[in-house]
C-alpha cells in the first residue's frame, strides 16, 4: 500500500477543528470556540475527493421525506435510464469536538429508517446503507441494516443495525474484509465516560458493543483514506 498524506486543504481542516479561530464572547473576550462547521469542512472536503467522478451526488441537510429529519450529509449514486435516478449510499452525521458518537449513530439511522426501507421496495435486497459519524477528530465507519433480526441470526455484533466496518463476516461464504491492517489503537464506540452523569439506554447498548471502531483523524489518516475507498467501490454489505 502506497503511503497516503492528506492533501493541503484537508491538513488545513483538521489544524482549524483542533485549534479552531477565537470569537468574541458575551464578555467582549476572545475565546476558542468549536462550531459543527469546522467538521462539516473536513467531511464535505473528504467526500469530494473520493467520490468524485460524474456518478456521485452529494446533498448537505437533505431532508428525508418520511420523517423529515436531515443527515447533514448523503452520497447517493446516478442509477442510469430512460429517467436518470438517485440511490442513497451514504449519510454521515457530524458533531463538534467532544460530542457523543453513539448518540450520532441513534440520530442518523433513526433519520433513515423508512427512506431505507422504501429504497429496499425499489431495489430488492438492499436494506443496507453506509453510515459514517464524526465528532471532532473522531469517526466512525458503519453499515446500517435494517432489519436486526437477520444479524442477531447470523451472529453478528451490532449496535442497533449498525456494524463496524472493521468487523469482519461472512456473506454467502465468503469473508467479507473492507479494511486490511486495522489499527490496534482504535477506541470503541462507548468511550470517554468516566465524567458522565447519566445512564441512558443507548449507553447501555454502545457499552455492549464489543468492536474497537472509532478512528482518529490524525493517527489514521491512510486507514480512513482506504474505508473511504472501499465505500466508493462497495456496496455496503448484506445479512441477507
Amino acid at each position: 500500500m502506497s503511503t497516503y498524506i492528506p492533501s493541503l486543504a484537508l491538513q488545513g481542516t483538521i489544524e482549524r477543528i483542533k485549534n479552531p479561530p477565537k470569537v468574541l464572547n458575551t464578555k467582549n473576550e476572545l475565546v476558542q470556540r468549536d462550531y459543527e462547521h469546522h467538521v462539516g469542512t473536513w467531511a464535505c472536503t473528504k467526500l469530494k475527493e473520493i467520490f468524485s467522478d460524474n456518478s456521485w451526488a452529494i446533498t448537505p441537510e437533505q431532508k428525508d421525506p418520511n420523517t423529515n429529519k436531515k443527515p447533514d450529509l448523503v452520497v447517493e449514486k446516478a442509477i442510469p435510464g430512460p429517467i436518470v435516478t438517485l440511490k442513497l449510499h451514504l449519510a454521515m452525521e457530524l458533531k463538534k469536538k467532544n460530542q457523543r458518537m453513539e448518540d450520532a449513530l441513534v440520530q442518523l439511522s433513526d433519520s433513515l429508517k423508512e427512506t431505507i426501507e422504501n429504497m429496499g421496495h425499489d431495489h430488492p435486497y438492499q436494506y443496507e446503507i453506509f453510515a459514517v459519524v464524526q465528532s471532532g477528530l473522531d469517526i466512525g465507519f458503519f453499515e446500517y441494516h435494517l432489519d436486526e433480526s437477520n444479524l442477531d441470526e447470523e451472529g453478528i455484533p451490532h449496535f442497533r443495525g449498525c456494524v463496524s466496518l472493521t468487523y469482519d463476516y461472512y456473506v454467502k461464504g465468503r469473508q467479507q474484509v473492507p479494511i486490511q491492517n486495522k489499527p490496534n489503537d482504535l477506541k470503541n464506540l462507548f468511550f470517554d465516560f468516566d465524567k458522565l452523569k447519566k445512564n441512558t439506554d443507548i449507553r447501555s447498548d454502545a457499552k455492549n458493543y464489543p468492536i474497537p471502531c472509532i478512528f482518529n483523524l490524525e493517527n489514521h489518516s491512510q486507514e480512513i483514506n482506504a474505508i473511504f475507498q472501499y465505500m466508493e467501490k462497495n456496496m455496503p454489505r448484506s445479512s441477507w
